[in-house]
């Protein structure tokens, strides 16, 4: 599949735009989530790791957006798992167990949240997960090589 950096970047910007606000995701954009998969959740990841300031939003908005009990299991994994990374880096311990914990009662093989659960056991600091989105643009997220 041929990646439009162009084309993700106008969309990763609807996403964040709404993510910003603290609003719930239209399914406009849970669609683009879906349909881009890692690639788009990555670049979230990204997004809000270059952009600290506006994390307690995100997670706000993501929180929300969570919160609708009709949303497909497939949305559920993908903004569970970057409400998490979020929550880690934040230091909020407690509630990024309870997302992994739902992610993975989801979708027990998903790798991001099997790799957080593997490094929240043992101890390894928020700033590990960090310092690798440090070495990663938007771009190689967005394009898939981060």
């Amino acid at each position: 599949m041929s990646i439009n950096l162009k084309e993700s970047l106008a969309q990763l910007k609807m996403i964040t735009d709404q993510l910003e606000a603290g609003e719930v995701l239209t399914n406009t954009n849970l669609d683009v989530l879906i349909a881009k998969g890692v690639r788009m959740r990555d670049g979230v990841l990204k997004w809000t790791q270059e952009n600290p300031e506006l994390r307690e939003n995100t997670i706000a908005s993501l929180t929300l957006t969570l919160a609708d009990k009709s949303l497909a299991p497939e949305i559920v994994v993908v903004l569970a798992t970057v409400r998490a990374g979020l929550l880690w880096i934040s230091g909020d311990d407690e509630s990024l167990k309870e997302g992994i914990d739902k992610v993975l009662s989801i979708d027990p093989d998903y790798s991001l949240a099997l790799l957080m659960e593997i490094a929240i056991r043992h101890n390894v600091p928020s700033k590990v997960y960090e310092a690798s989105l440090d070495n990663v643009s938007l771009n190689a997220c967005l394009e898939g090589v981060g």
